[in-house]
């Protein structure tokens, strides 16, 4: 039959949770309805079914809607193997030991994961045979495309899709207020750096003072607003812009000598000439306004709990370094997601 956790287990599963403190940063058919009569079977199975995340987030933990067995379970992410639509390589992993009440359940990440605004990625739960299959009473439309591997995900079979696979599960972490880095030009992007100027791990494209390129983090809180975005690895002297969009290209676009991944409605916040190769803004001791404060003036008032997305661009006039075209005089940063 269909069922409904009932409250007084809905209550027993929060206080034995281990990732009670934790917030859902990415939920997919939350709630407590099941059905009852699917159950996940085969023994060695992996289970991966396919999301994609509309918001940059660090991921630390997962859970899924599951019970009726005992023993160890683990929960993984995935990356997505476009050319094969599958999973890929493993980011993390977890496991817990299960409990036969049907409830949410779920298991810490080894290392936190960063998901990028609108990557595909896949949940991988390598569940006991016969246990509660975490899914949503039948509907209409179909659920996730999802997969399944025996062996270990040398192989996958699928994809499939169903109108009674509507699967239920929840990415936690900090994701209130929380900042992530992404739009790397380190080559992992699916739009590469203009002249093949790719950057170490974690930063933008490659300039021509070889520093790696720049990257762009965030140091102080959101609620009070007392965030500093800083931009190192630029030319030494660089003029620095400070881009914010509200909207996320998650393949990014060529821009100048690198890629841009900021979107929607643009602001430019700050202007600032980097000293030794780092630039930061607000700079709050010259008198320079939030970063909330400053987005309101210009038109885009920043709601509690709203994304936006942070990039910046500086000079680089050397003309022989990636030269027109694909290139030109300036460069960009990576990005820096924040949820405030």
């Amino acid at each position: 039959m269909l069922r409904s956790l009932s409250l007084s287990a809905t209550l027993l599963a929060l206080l034995t949770s281990p990732l009670f403190a934790q917030s859902p940063c990415h939920v997919e058919n939350d709630g407590n309805n099941y059905n009852d009569l699917v159950s996940m079977g085969g023994p060695n199975l992996l289970l991966a079914v396919q999301f994609s995340t509309p918001n940059c987030f660090t991921a630390t933990s997962a859970e899924v809607f599951t019970g009726e067995g005992f023993g160890t379970n683990t929960l993984a992410i995935w990356t997505h193997d476009i050319s094969l639509n599958q999973p890929g390589t493993q980011l993390s992993i977890g496991s817990w030991s299960m409990s036969n009440t049907d409830s949410w359940q779920g298991a810490p990440f080894a290392s936190p994961i960063q998901l990028d605004c609108g990557g595909t990625y896949w949940l991988v739960w390598a569940c006991i045979n016969g246990s509660q299959c975490p899914v949503e009473p039948p509907g209409i439309s179909l659920g996730q495309p999802y997969r399944a591997s025996f062996d270990g995900g040398q192989s996958w079979v699928g994809p499939f899709q169903a109108s009674d696979r509507h699967w239920k599960f929840r990415l936690l972490g900090n994701c209130s207020g929380s900042t992530a880095p992404y739009c790397f030009g380190d080559g992992t992007l699916s739009t590469a750096c203009p002249c093949n100027n790719f950057g170490t791990t974690g930063r933008g494209c490659n300039n021509s003072a070889n520093t790696g390129g720049a990257a762009l983090s965030g140091t102080g809180t959101t609620s009070p607003d007392a965030l500093v975005l800083t931009s190192a690895g630029e030319l030494p002297h660089a003029l620095s812009i400070f881009l914010q969009g509200n909207g996320c290209n998650s393949t990014g676009s060529v821009f100048g000598d690198g890629v841009l991944c900021v979107n929607g409605t643009l602001k430019r916040l700050y202007v600032k000439n980097a000293v030794n190769g780092s630039a930061s803004a607000p700079n709050f001791s010259a008198g320079d306004p939030s970063i909330t404060t400053r987005s309101a003036a210009l038109g885009d008032p920043i709601t509690t709990g709203s994304m936006r997305f942070y990039q910046t661009y500086y000079r680089d006039p050397d003309a022989n370094f990636c030269p027109l075209p694909p290139g030109n005089f300036w460069n960009v940063s990576s990005g820096l997601s924040v949820q405030w």
